[in-house]
């Protein structure tokens, strides 16, 4: 699974359905203008087992940290504006974790972030990693394996997963890609945020840009996904979001959790 903040962690692995808690204590990205600041927790499940503490340390400047919180769902975490609120159809499994907060009268404009993995734990699981993987990682994929109900696919073979030509792509490793999907524009950012919503691309507006990025595991074992898009007023912290939110990627992957 994906955790959000630079946090000191403790954690049960897990392989083919066996839950991976993460529990972290205190966040911290640095900004130009930092201090020790904290923001507030919210819990999005009252289900979600252990919790870190109520409020949480970051390293911002208090003028940008008091328009954020902290929030927590099944070992996930994401750093978001405060006054938003978690995704009432999250997904949550043995294998799969969709998490992701919008403002609390969004519509139409899309001003949300989300964050969703898989594990390779059925037969399922991994043909829609590989799914992902023949669009942006095609040496991960095999040349020939199964993708259940008697259905054998491979490396040559198209998967359901676009690539946009309106998307800016930056391979950051050869298990990694960030993305820049412009504003108005029918990119991954937007895919990925539609799911996270459980909305149909075709009724979102989209009037601001939308980043993040696209992990496989090794051995093409795991997914990871990863996409924000906040109002004009906070776009100047995106970056420093997007870092965090690898930097803990980068820690689970080093640990060999989840796979």
């Amino acid at each position: 699974m994906a955790f959000t903040g630079k946090y000191r962690c403790s954690a049960s692995s897990f392989f083919a359905g066996t839950l991976l808690l993460v529990l972290c204590s205190g966040p911290s990205f640095g900004m130009t203008g930092s201090a020790l600041s904290t923001v507030p927790f919210v819990a999005c499940s009252s289900t979600s087992g252990s919790k870190p503490e109520k409020t949480i340390k970051v390293n911002l400047p208090p003028t940008i940290a008091k328009k954020l919180a902290y929030y927590y769902f099944h070992g996930d975490s994401i750093i978001a504006p405060r006054g938003w609120v978690c995704n009432d159809k999250n997904v949550y499994g043995s294998a799969w974790s969709v998490f992701s907060v919008h403002p609390k009268n969004h519509k139409r404009t899309v001003y949300a972030i989300s964050s969703a993995s898989v594990i390779d734990s059925t037969i399922g699981d991994q043909a829609y990693i590989y799914d992902w993987a023949k669009t942006y990682f095609p040496s991960f994929v095999p040349e020939i394996y199964d993708a259940g109900l008697g259905i054998l696919s491979g490396r040559g073979q198209k998967g359901d997963i676009p690539k946009f030509s309106s998307d800016t792509l930056k391979y950051r490793s050869p298990s990694r890609v960030t993305y820049f999907t412009p504003a108005f524009s029918q990119g991954i950012g937007l895919k990925i945020l539609s799911e996270g919503m459980y909305t149909p691309i075709s009724s979102l507006s989209q009037s601001v840009p939308i980043q993040g990025f696209i992990d496989i595991g090794t051995s093409a074992c795991s997914l990871s996904l990863y996409a924000l898009a906040l109002p004009p007023s906070l776009l100047k912290i995106e970056p420093y979001l997007l870092t965090d939110k690898e930097r803990d990627l980068d820690a689970i992957k080093r640990a060999d959790y989840g796979c």
